[in-house]
């Protein structure tokens, strides 16, 4: 029997075993009934198996319980780009968590100021077509014109009620607000729904004793804009042959309540007609440089020797000047503009640089080369696009291929009343790019407002129509609404405008 046994850790199982090995138990030596198992009282010196935990696969979510997080799309973006975030769930399910729901992957974001710079030209290739609507042209309102035949189709956009202000019919040109049908992407007009939800009828307001508009005949309305819950409407006399007009603006305080709101004016924009047509808003990486909240142009109508000869561009800030004050002058400052005089009006320079061609040769563009301003062009809306060093301008244009007559026969045989392309298809809707380092030049004093050329122009693609007269932009969507005036002739008895829908997309977006 041996001396000494050394007793190791085993199973269980076969402690008795092991008892047996080392001589027996520990009480006695071996027993009369040697190779039986005897009861023992000796504590075991097996350690204690403890038995195996289950991994937490819920992270210390109960059954059924959910978790939140916030994510962003991207961890740095550029002024006026601002993060967007979504947020993801997930849950414990059957002792397992279910992966995270959404897609963004960023658990930080960062708003960095734009270096203005450096922020790309936007290219009309980034425009694209979304489609188009329709606005009835029954009567909303019991006033002698309370519909849109023959509206001079100025609008300003209401992103809260996803509706248009619109002005009416050209005799009375009362403003009422419409929501806006979905829109059909199509390019045939008579796909487009037609909307006839009225949010406001027409409220008349020239010519009343509600406000006075300091124009007594041939009133137009170019432009109007929400500001505040306040409604900017620009005017201009549309026949003001000695050029001596300065009343160019009304507003409504309460746009709510077109009917009833109380009204203030006239105003007068350092521009005249210059001025008064589109408002849109500075991007706020550009207002401090500017000086400015806002940017307002007009450049259409008669007598063309009071307008700007070319789309223009003026600096203000309605919220300390207009709102301010019940009626008269607002301070405005010429970034863009092209007075009707020799060399001031928008011309190529790189074809008659030495100005040895007249203005009038130019802008009936005799010798056939004049593809950038002719005297059948006009603005008809602009806005500086956010997150780009574009100003986008957008209007018509035409004879720049056949050229233009004065009370000429066109080739179909039409006698032109007017100024008219010689070719009666010579005329389309128009666009012209700008850089807005360059207006920022004319601020700074570094250049002279009409010494600033587009980096890019030409034929708009708008389904073949003319006669561009409003827009709307909407910078939550990057949508822009353009309205065609008398565009839409699908009822033999009516005039409405027709409207087209276009998403700006960013540049390489």
């Amino acid at each position: 029997m041996p001396t000494h046994c050394i007793l190791r850790p085993v199973a269980l199982i076969s402690l008795s075993l092991a008892l047996i090995a080392c001589g027996g138990n520990s009480g006695s030596d071996a027993s009369p009934n040697d190779g039986e198992i005897q009861p023992s009282n000796t504590p075991s010196l097996a350690p204690t198996v403890e038995p195996t935990a289950k991994p937490d696969l819920c992270e210390g979510l109960s059954e059924g319980e959910q978790q939140s997080r916030t994510r962003y799309l991207a961890p740095v973006v550029i002024a006026p780009e601002v993060c967007q975030s979504e947020q993801q769930n997930r849950q414990c399910e059957q002792s397992a968590l279910t992966p995270w729901s959404g897609s963004f992957e960023y658990s930080h974001c960062e708003q960095q100021p734009a270096d203005n710079a450096n922020l790309p030209l936007w290219q009309i290739s980034d425009m694209q077509y979304l489609g188009g609507f329709r606005l009835s042209s029954g009567k909303f309102g019991d006033s002698a014109y309370p519909n849109l035949n023959y509206s001079p189709a100025a609008i300003a956009l209401n992103q809260a009620n996803h509706s248009l202000f619109i002005v009416g019919h050209d005799y009375e040109q009362g403003i009422a607000e419409f929501a806006i049908p979905e829109v059909v992407n199509s390019r045939d007009p008579a796909d487009f729904n037609i909307g006839d939800q009225a949010l406001q009828n027409f409220a008349p307001f020239h010519n009343t004793d509600r406000v006075d508009t300091g124009i007594d005949n041939w009133f137009r309305v170019n432009g109007m804009y929400l500001l505040d819950g306040q409604l900017i409407v620009n005017y201009m006399n549309w026949y003001d042959a000695g050029g001596g007009e300065t009343d160019t603006s009304v507003r409504f305080v309460d746009a709510s309540d077109l009917a009833n709101s109380e009204m203030h004016g006239p105003y007068q924009l350092d521009g005249a007609a210059h001025v008064a047509g589109w408002i849109t808003d500075v991007p706020e990486n550009w207002q401090a440089d500017f000086g400015g909240t806002h940017i307002s142009g007009h450049a259409h109508g008669s007598i063309h020797s009071r307008l700007s000869t070319g789309p223009s561009g003026f600096i203000w800030s309605p919220r300390q000047t207009m709102l301010q004050q019940t009626s008269g002058p607002v301070a405005t400052e010429a970034v863009l503009d092209f007075p009707h005089r020799r060399a001031q009006i928008l011309y190529d320079k790189t074809l008659y640089s030495d100005m040895s061609i007249s203005v009038q040769d130019i802008l009936y563009n005799t010798d056939r080369q004049n593809q950038l301003w002719t005297a059948l062009s006009e603005a008809a809306f602009g806005v500086i696009i956010p997150g780009t060093n574009t100003y986008l301008t957008i209007g018509n244009s035409g004879g720049h291929e056949s050229g233009i007559g004065y009370k000429a026969t066109q080739d179909n045989g039409n006698l032109c009343g007017g100024p008219c392309s010689l070719a009666a298809a010579d005329n389309y809707s128009y666009y012209w790019l700008w850089r807005v380092t360059d207006m920022l030049k004319v601020k700074n004093g570094e250049m002279e407002p009409w010494d600033v050329r587009p980096y890019d122009y030409g034929k708009l693609d708008s389904l073949g129509l003319i006669n561009l007269k409003g827009g709307a932009f909407d910078a939550n969507t990057g949508k822009l609404y353009v309205a065609f005036k008398n565009a839409d002739t699908l009822n033999n008895y009516a005039r409405p405008p027709l409207f087209l829908v276009y998403q700006l997309n960013q540049p390489g977006g």
